[in-house]
């Protein structure tokens, strides 16, 4: 998986950020974690995609490990023996606007319907244990159609937004106004927000989250934006240690802003050296441990037991820390997005 998510450069990371092996089945375990903010389906449809796609990639990647078709069932036998009693389903729509799906324009928002249709119609089949949020492409205009279709949906909780997949640059202005117009249209709708927010730059860092604080986090509001894999692209590296300090940095500077603001843990492969780990504890402090939220990115990597079981060797929180952190809960997973009428609430 490692391995895979760093050879697919530019928007190939869109697709290797959640594509990946699973291990052998580990015993039930009792429930600690109580929810798994970052979890993923796969429809029959993406995943005949995407076995296409990763022979382009790797050929020497098993591909049927990442073409398998990923149910509700599946997710709940998953979150029962890793130890997590809720999970957010995070829809993988926008993959379907990767050029490397090879896929006609004029199919692409057919099936981004349908594979967010699928997300929706599984989640409702696990009896309020799993949480549904729809995938859109920030750069192309379906991504405010797509919301609409949704938007008197209670079911739906959220949208989820990948920024290296849809090739935005969050140094342009108009890069930047496409994300601020749906982040304005999120909170008219009451959605909650979860963002891969790095983008394809090497220099990725306090430039860019500076402008994503300034002129894009004000049109949420009040809705919960969750980053994911707290702003890298799922390593404890430089570059995650230089998204968290430009974080805690711009967050120092104007105190008391945005407590709407969260962060998930998930994919996090294990640090290179012990000095980015330690840096990353660090700043996940400067930001307080309230604002980060257990994810596994399911099926990436392994889940929340044996994942965290990992990441607590390499990552020096302390055990009140990481038992904070597993109680952490997203405010959109307790609190509804519309009444049943499907009016969003106020």
């Amino acid at each position: 998986m490692t391995c895979f998510r760093r050879t697919m450069a530019g928007a190939v990371m869109g697709a290797a950020a959640w594509l990946g092996l699973i291990g052998a089945s580990p015993a039930k375990m009792p429930a600690r974690i109580g929810a798994d903010h970052h979890l993923h389906l796969t429809s029959p449809q993406l995943a005949a995609a995407m076995k296409s796609a990763c022979h382009l990639v790797n050929r020497e990647m098993p591909c049927e490990d990442v073409s398998t078709v990923r149910t509700a069932g599946s997710a709940l036998d998953f979150l029962d023996r890793e130890g997590a009693d809720k999970g957010v389903l995070l829809s993988g729509a926008y993959l379907f606007a990767w050029s490397g799906l090879n896929i006609k324009s004029d199919r692409i928002e057919a099936l981004m319907h349908e594979e967010n249709a699928f997300t929706v119609r599984q989640a409702e089949q696990s009896h309020g244990r799993l949480v549904p949020f729809i995938g859109v492409n920030a750069q192309g205009p379906e991504a405010l159609r797509e919301m609409a279709a949704w938007r008197a949906d209670c079911r739906v909780r959220g949208i989820k937004l990948h920024v290296t997949n849809s090739g935005l640059d969050l140094l342009k202005p108009g890069d930047l106004d496409k994300l601020r117009r749906i982040f304005a249209e999120a909170a008219r709708d009451r959605y909650a927000i979860v963002i891969h927010l790095r983008d394809r730059s090497p220099t990725y860092g306090a430039a860019q989250i500076a402008n994503f604080l300034e002129k894009v986090m004000p049109a949420a509001g009040n809705m919960t934006v969750q980053i994911a894999h707290i702003g890298s692209w799922g390593d404890l590296d430089e570059t995650a240690v230089r998204s968290l300090t430009a974080f805690a940095d711009w967050m120092d500077r104007h105190p008391g802003t945005y407590p709407n603001l969260k962060f998930d843990l998930a994919a996090l492969a294990p640090a290179k050296d012990e000095k980015s780990a330690g840096a990353v504890a660090s700043q996940m402090r400067r930001l307080g441990i309230s604002r980060f939220l257990p994810g596994s990115d399911w099926p990436a990597l392994l889940g929340p037991g044996r994942y965290y079981a990992q990441l607590r060797k390499a990552l020096p929180l302390t055990a009140s820390e990481w038992a904070s952190i597993e109680r952490n809960e997203a405010p959109y997973l307790s609190h509804p997005r519309c009444e049943a009428g499907g009016r969003p609430l106020d």
